[in-house]
């Protein structure tokens, strides 16, 4: 299957509880807007480059391929990725740039979080630490 991905920081989207949900931060999109995002992905190719690390958007990212989607100028009847074929009907720019400004807090808390876990993570993550850690066999067992 196709993966979607949030045009506000390139995380995959999912359905969950019957919506559209970004996995990064579980912000849910309208019924209207995930139908719009699923539908310009369905109507363009797969997307040949692999999608970017998620990071918030200077504006928005293609939810097809992730690329940057040329800025929204109000005259357009659609948002436009500036690498692939996918546009998004500009009816849901408001409702994108409304998500986006808690969306990208949002997002910024859950990567400190996730940085200071890796962090946590790693500092106790030396073999004396492991109880699978054996220095007889200077391996971990299974």
């Amino acid at each position: 299957m196709r993966q979607l991905f949030c045009p506000i920081c390139a995380s995959p989207i999912a359905w969950r509880i019957n919506e559209f949900r970004c996995t990064a931060t579980e912000t849910p999109f309208s019924a209207a807007l995930g139908s719009a995002i699923k539908n310009a992905v369905f109507d363009v190719d797969a997307a040949r480059t692999k999608p970017r690390a998620p990071m918030e958007a200077p504006y928005l990212w293609c939810p097809s391929c992730t690329a940057e989607v040329d800025g929204y100028d109000g005259r357009d009847k659609r948002m436009r990725c500036s690498v692939c074929p996918c546009t998004l009907p500009a009816l849901h720019h408001f409702e994108l740039m409304e998500i986006k400004e808690w969306h990208g807090p949002v997002l910024r808390k859950n990567a400190i979080q996730l940085g200071k876990a890796a962090l946590g993570r790693a500092q106790n993550r030396t073999p004396w630490h492991d109880e699978r850690w054996s220095p007889s066999r200077g391996s971990h067992s299974v």
